[in-house]
């Protein structure tokens, strides 16, 4: 790993502690804040997970049934290890699906926004592209 020169907010991992310890370059490195550890973690967990889900082979089923199992055991180490917070450990369940809502008797004319609700959007006013207002209307009409 080749480190250039200029600002960085990137939470040191090995491979990044042995390129700043092998390179001539002075690097300034500060303790992260307690208040800030999990979500820094958390993130940095996501972006390695999300490289490795998708270096996993095959196709269609089988590779998200790979996927899954990867994940899922990931978990049930997690859970095995720290009983104090196996209650909060929760297998994905398979097929993979997402909850979209959950409605009375009848169901709502109106799916919900197309942008889902728990994605950043921007909202650009680009030709074919869902339109603030749509998606408050269709929000609010689910």
């Amino acid at each position: 790993m080749t480190l250039h020169r200029g600002l960085y907010d990137t939470l040191v991992t090995s491979s990044l502690a042995r390129a700043i310890e092998s390179g001539n370059d002075i690097a300034q490195i500060s303790r992260l804040p307690n208040d800030e550890i999990a979500d820094r973690v958390a993130e940095a967990l996501s972006r390695q997970m999300r490289a490795i889900l998708e270096m996993v082979a095959g196709e269609g089923d089988a590779r998200q049934l790979r996927q899954l199992d990867l994940v899922n055991t990931l978990l049930g180490r997690v859970r095995d290890d720290n009983p104090r917070i196996a209650a909060e450990v929760d297998p994905v369940s398979l097929p993979v699906e997402i909850l979209r809502g959950v409605y009375g008797t009848e169901r709502p004319a109106y799916g919900g926004p197309q942008t889902g609700l728990s994605a950043p959007w921007l909202f650009t006013a680009g030709k074919g592209t869902p339109t603030l207002l749509n998606e408050l209307r269709l929000e609010a009409a689910a």
